[in-house]
């Protein structure tokens, strides 16, 4: 069995979320940062969370997220 890829480097990426009612889905885009202001000081997020939780905690803690990938999954879709 294959190790879950985890999403621990600073980047852009996609997070696939369930829509209301778990009716259909959406997407947010969103930027990983290495580190970041938290409270009265820096809060290092690079090799100590994943982009999951990132999202969940910093940018939107009342999705109810399925995935998170990083853009490059989607360029190829993208660049036609």
């Amino acid at each position: 069995m294959e190790k879950e890829h985890k999403n621990m480097k600073p980047g852009k990426y996609v997070a696939i979320c369930n829509g209301s009612n778990f009716k259909g889905h959406y997407v947010k885009v969103f930027d990983f940062p290495a580190a970041g202001p938290y409270m009265f000081g820096t809060e290092v997020y690079e090799g100590n969370v994943d982009a999951a939780w990132y999202f969940l905690n910093r940018v939107n803690f009342e999705a109810c997220l399925e995935a998170v990938y990083p853009i490059e999954v989607f360029e190829p879709i993208m660049a036609k």
